[in-house]
Parts: C-alpha cells; sequence; structure tokens
C-alpha cells in the first residue's frame, strides 16, 4: 500500500513541475470534447454523395437524408477514405450508373437507388446513431491519446533508469505498474466524465447515454486504453518512440473501427481485420445499449474486450521483468 501511495503522490509532484504542459493539453482536450459533445448532439446525419455526370437532361434532388454535389471528373479515392464524400455515383449513359463507396453493399444500394430516382434514402434504421454513440465514437480517440500521453511518466522512469533503482529495491514492482495504470485511469477519465456532466447541466447539451451509464462505458474504455498505454510503453525504451509508435496504432485503429463513420467494404480481410479491433467491439456494445438491449446481448464482446485488456497488462508486466531482469531498462 506504502509503494501504491508513494507512486501516485510521486506522480501528482512530477505533473505539477510540468504542468504548463499538462494544463495547455488538458485545455485542448477539454475544450476539443466540448466542442466534439455540442456537433455530435446537435448534428443531424445526411449522406454527402458526388454525382458524376455531364449530361444536361439528368434530374436530382438533395433530401433531409441525403446531399448531391454534381462534378463533371471522378473524385480520388481518398475523399471516400477522408468521408467528404460516402458514395461516388458515375453516370455511364443510357440510363446506366455505376458506384464507388468504402460502405457496405446495402448502403451503397441504397445510395444508388435514391440517386437514380429509384428509391428513397432514410437513415433511420441503419446508419444514423444517436447522440451517445456519437459522442462515445469521438471519446474514443481522445481517451486513448490521453492514456498514452499519461503513462510517458512510467516510460520517462525507464528511459533515465529510475525504473531499474526502483527495481532491484525492496519495492513491489507489481505495486508500481498498478499504481501507474491507476494514476492514467484517474487522470483520463474524470476528466472527461467533467465535460460530459458540465455540457448537459450547464449548456443542456442532450448527451445520450444517463450518468450510470457512460460511467460503465467510459470505465471499459479507459481500461482498454491504460492497458495499450501500459503495453506500448513496455515495448519502447524512449518515450518519443513509444508515443509516435503508439499515437499512431491508436489514431488507425480507431479509424477503421468505425468511431466517426462507417468504414466498411466487401473486402473480407479488411473486414476480418476490423472485426478484431477492440473499439469495434466496444462500438457494437455502445450501439447496442443505446437501440434499448440490454447487457446479456453482448456478453461475448464484454468477454472479448476483458481478456484483451488482461492480456494486455499481463504483456506489459511480463516484458517489464523480462527486461529488468535483463538490464535493459
Amino acid at each position: 500500500m506504502s509503494t501504491f501511495i508513494n507512486v501516485l503522490r510521486n506522480n501528482y509532484f512530477r505533473m505539477l513541475e510540468k504542468k504548463n504542459y499538462f494544463i495547455i493539453m488538458l485545455v485542448v482536450t477539454v475544450i476539443t470534447i466540448m466542442l466534439a459533445v455540442y456537433f455530435t448532439a446537435k448534428l443531424e446525419v445526411k449522406g454527402n454523395v458526388a454525382l458524376v455526370s455531364t449530361s444536361q437532361n439528368l434530374k436530382f434532388t438533395s433530401s433531409k437524408y441525403i446531399k448531391i454535389s454534381l462534378l463533371d471528373k471522378v473524385p480520388p479515392k481518398s475523399q471516400l477514405i477522408m468521408n467528404k464524400y460516402d458514395a461516388v455515383v458515375i453516370d455511364e449513359g443510357n440510363g446506366k450508373f455505376s458506384i464507388q463507396s468504402i460502405k457496405n453493399k446495402d448502403f451503397s444500394q441504397k445510395i444508388l437507388e435514391a440517386v437514380t430516382g429509384n428509391g428513397k434514402l432514410s437513415f433511420r434504421n441503419e446508419t444514423k446513431r444517436g447522440a451517445g454513440s456519437n459522442i462515445i465514437g469521438y471519446l474514443i480517440m481522445f481517451i486513448f491519446l490521453q492514456g498514452m500521453m499519461y503513462m510517458t511518466l512510467y516510460s520517462e522512469d525507464k528511459e533515465n533508469r529510475a525504473f531499474k533503482r526502483i527495481g532491484t529495491s525492496p519495492v513491489s514492482l507489481t505495486a508500481y505498474l498498478i499504481s501507474h495504470c491507476v494514476f492514467d485511469f484517474i487522470l483520463s477519465i474524470i476528466p472527461t466524465f467533467t465535460v460530459l456532466v458540465v455540457c448537459k447541466e450547464l449548456f443542456k447539451i442532450n448527451i445520450g447515454f444517463g450518468y450510470p451509464q457512460y460511467l460503465f462505458l467510459l470505465g471499459i474504455l479507459t481500461l482498454i486504453s491504460t492497458a495499450f498505454a501500459l503495453f506500448m510503453s513496455s515495448i519502447f525504451d524512449k518515450s518519443d518512440n513509444y508515443l509516435m509508435m503508439g499515437q499512431m496504432i491508436a489514431i488507425l485503429t480507431t479509424i477503421l473501427a468505425g468511431s466517426f463513420y462507417s468504414f466498411e467494404n466487401n473486402n473480407s480481410i479488411m473486414k476480418a481485420i476490423i472485426n478484431i479491433l477492440p473499439q469495434k467491439s466496444y462500438l457494437n456494445l455502445v450501439r447496442g445499449l443505446e437501440q434499448g438491449k440490454t447487457m446479456v446481448n453482448f456478453m461475448p464482446e464484454l468477454a472479448y474486450l476483458t481478456v484483451l485488456t488482461v492480456m494486455l497488462f499481463s504483456a506489459g508486466t511480463i516484458i517489464c521483468r523480462r527486461k529488468l531482469k535483463h538490464g535493459s531498462c
């Protein structure tokens, strides 16, 4: 217990020494989260479609659920990946059309039918997410990045060889690592939850879920991000290398998992990769709860997230012990 308290106290004073750095990071994070909460709670989902045609007789109309932009040439696929367009419909002449999209086949077919006048598009049941899912989707990125940032205190201990002195002392290595994880968890979840409370109570913004649900969902997410941060910081000996690689992986996997928009196509390999991402299982859980389903329906997702979190914690601890034993940290 003394080790646990001493590490928390030490991390607190180290934060005070870097207060300008951490305050700036916290302020930027808070402002960004507030903006994300505000806009995602107010935003009405609409499909952005590029219609490529040179015909002067082609008739099309935008609607509540779809906004059509007429282009004279096919835009680069990077604009689909960056979510500027949900789909690109190409007029091939003689009443024939083709479509390009990184989203699923059913969505692409509905877009094509809506643009060509053979059907109506609605996001009510398929792609529209509620305020809670949108907010959580944005928060995933921030929680992961915060987890990486606060774990740098542990990474710095390894880099300046303080970790080696700690590991060879009577101090429990497990207690030392748990203390860093608890510190990381607290600093990640409390500011985020506080911002949500302020947005709801002060600015009267609909945040979707209730406070108990948010605490539960943020708790799961923060545990995953903390375990990931410990694992990555255990692999790399340099703080800069750890942050660069960890943040790159966190950002890429979060985007692929569909935190900001659905990233799906008919490639079976890509689907398999996306489905094993923890953010994907987490988002499935969040969307299911938003639709009124119970936790019983998501026991596989909860089991997967729990097992993965334990594995990351365990792997990080094992790597630390081995590096300490071989004198590499």
